[in-house]
């Protein structure tokens, strides 16, 4: 298993091929990630501005060290939800295509009859 996989784990679903790297690129590059990072980074960005204005009483190493845990804290922020955007996206891809996957928690459907995911209960459309 590549690390890709390990990241996006629907990639499994699909044959490595000239389809899987055009969904791919759709996700990943799709209308909302780069606007959804964007708006993430500046807004943390914008905080971190307003502790280093309310942090003038803690000694000044300290600040330093706490912006950078924030700003640490931040970024993983950013990477996690752009993470799940993506994953959403690729799901939505492979319902669209006819591989039976759970849009919402991306479980795998193939052989489920009730209609019903197991896995988050939500229900699937025929």
């Amino acid at each position: 298993m590549s690390l890709i996989e390990k990241i996006l784990p629907e990639l499994i679903l699909l044959e490595p091929g000239p389809e899987r790297q055009r969904m791919l690129a759709y996700a990943i590059y799709g209308p909302r990630t780069g606007i959804t990072a964007f708006i993430m980074v500046v807004s943390v960005t914008g905080l971190f501005v307003l502790w280093d204005k309310l942090v003038t009483s803690i000694p000044s190493t300290w600040s330093l060290l706490i912006i950078l845990v924030l700003f640490l804290i931040g970024l993983g922020m950013v990477i996690w939800y752009t993470r799940l955007d993506i994953r959403r996206r690729l799901r939505t891809q492979l319902a669209q295509t006819g591989i039976p996957i759970c849009i919402p928690c991306g479980y795998n459907l193939t052989g489920n009859k009730s209609g019903v995911c197991p896995e988050c209960g939500t229900i699937i459309a025929p």
